[in-house]
């Protein structure tokens, strides 16, 4: 079954009012602060609260924030991999638009230091007012993936078929 995450950071209410027709199908994402707990943490929108009635939200619902440091270190790792069209890299069709691939690569990792000497990382981008379109629209598809447990599959060569013979054990076998 397929999952589509939106960003709920800008005009939230129709977001939240488009995931509540679309229940299963289409999920709020939300980019939280790098470092935190868990690489994905669920939150309750509370229909209750002042401000989401002046936005006319009456269902409950479920905001998923994400750690985007995570996420785009994944996207990066799957544009850099050592073997294209592997298992683990990204794969474009022939008819990708150079505006997508142009805003994949709009922001750049930058290591940091503080006071203290500890190291850190974070994501800015290129140039001044650069679109990262193509990039937000990719960690939101990688982290509704993950919401449907994608990083568990194998690829196909991982899965063995079994030969002809005679039972010995339980997985155990031998040709005759």
């Amino acid at each position: 079954m397929s999952l589509a995450g939106i960003d709920s950071g800008f005009m939230s209410h129709i977001i939240y009012e488009f995931c509540d027709k679309w229940p299963g199908r289409a999920i709020p994402l939300k980019g939280g602060t790098s470092g935190q707990a868990q690489s994905i943490k669920r939150s309750a929108i509370n229909p209750e609260s002042v401000r989401r009635k002046s936005r006319k939200i009456v269902k409950p619902g479920t905001l998923y924030t994400f750690d985007p440091l995570i996420f785009k270190d994944i996207v990066y790792s799957q544009i850099t991999a050592e073997l294209l069209d592997g298992p683990g890299s990204i794969q474009f069709f022939a008819e990708c638009p150079y505006w997508y691939t142009e805003q994949l690569c709009n922001e750049k990792r930058v290591k940091t230091k503080d006071k203290k000497g500890r190291v850190s990382y974070t994501w800015v981008e290129v140039s001044e007012h650069a679109e990262c379109h193509g990039l937000d629209i990719t960690v939101a598809a990688i982290v509704a993936g993950y919401l449907k447990g994608f990083q568990y599959l194998k690829p196909p060569e991982e899965t063995k078929k079994q030969t002809k013979g005679r039972r010995i054990g339980k997985n155990q076998r031998f040709n005759n």
